[in-house]
């Protein structure tokens, strides 16, 4: 049942022009106006080439190149659909993308976060035998609801770009931890930390050569068999099948790891329920490969 307030619309409707990039790309790169691929897609707002690819006004008449204009709408149509963007320069691409240049009816951010949500119908609509693909008659013909305030629509869109931005801070947050973390699992694992709790230094502690670079003099080098019993896991012979009825034998898989946690009984219950089917007694469990600490 459709909201009050809102209507179904064929984007021909709602889309004042569809702009269908040419198949060739230019002969060579020179100019102002950026080229750009479904990599340089990196957000809400394609703004240039990450690869600086630029061509001239002369090359873009000479070919007839389409050049989309700030504000549209640009969506994958080939291989991976529902890649969107909104324009924020002009500029010109490959045949990947579709160019949906809204009318005073619709709000391209709108229209945009629209389209992104129908990525996986546009897949299913899509046809080929070795890459998908929509061709411009069948978005033309793709309904989308909406509503029929614009100002409805702008406001749905600042709450949408409102969650953009608070992900891409949180993202931003934790990359930097991250580089953080990786840079005090560097120090931590080769330098230790000495009596009083602080990464040691070699402008402040001893350090030796050893075989794997500069350590602790309180440290030694050792091979990992005197420290642990090291196993290498085994594939299943041939004839043996799966079961999820509990024999007493799992068969552990590398998705079995989460979080860099294996559980195996008695101490860890294996998330994923998959066992061997024995058809003897002399089978044993089988996993990929373990590590049992002394």
């Amino acid at each position: 049942m459709m909201i009050n307030g809102w209507k179904h619309s064929k984007l021909r409707e709602i889309v004042a022009d569809f702009i269908v990039p040419m198949r060739d790309k230019p002969p060579f790169w020179s100019g102002e106006t950026p080229w750009c691929r479904i990599e340089d897609i990196d957000g809400k707002f394609l703004l240039g080439s990450k690869s600086n690819q630029f061509v001239d006004e002369k090359i873009i008449k000479r070919m007839n190149l389409k050049v989309f204009p700030v504000g549209t709408v640009i969506c994958s149509c080939s291989a991976r659909l529902g890649v969107c963007a909104i324009i924020g320069r002009e500029l010109v691409s490959n045949q990947t993308f579709i160019g949906l240049v809204p009318t005073r009816e619709i709000d391209a951010e709108y229209l945009y976060y629209k389209m992104i949500s129908q990525a996986n119908l546009l897949q299913t609509l899509s046809s080929g035998t070795t890459i998908a693909y929509l061709p411009r008659e069948k978005f033309e013909d793709f309904e989308i609801d909406h509503p029929i305030l614009k100002s409805e629509q702008i406001a749905i869109g600042k709450v949408l770009s409102t969650i953009d931005l608070a992900i891409t801070q949180t993202e931003a947050i934790i990359a930097k931890q991250q580089r953080i973390k990786t840079g005090l699992m560097q120090d931590l694992l080769t330098k230790g930390i000495d009596e009083n709790g602080n990464i040691r230094s070699e402008a402040t502690h001893e350090f030796k050569d050893s075989a794997i670079g500069r350590i602790p003099v309180e440290w030694e080098v050792e091979s990992l068999n005197s420290k642990a019993l090291v196993k290498g896991g085994k594939r299943l012979p041939l004839g043996h099948i799966y079961t999820e009825d509990d024999t007493g034998y799992r068969y552990l898989q590398t998705t079995d790891f989460i979080n860099k946690k294996l559980i195996i009984c008695p101490y860890i219950v294996c998330l994923k329920k998959l066992f061997i089917f024995l058809s003897d007694t002399k089978s044993k469990t089988v996993i990929y490969s373990y590590l049992l600490l002394e």
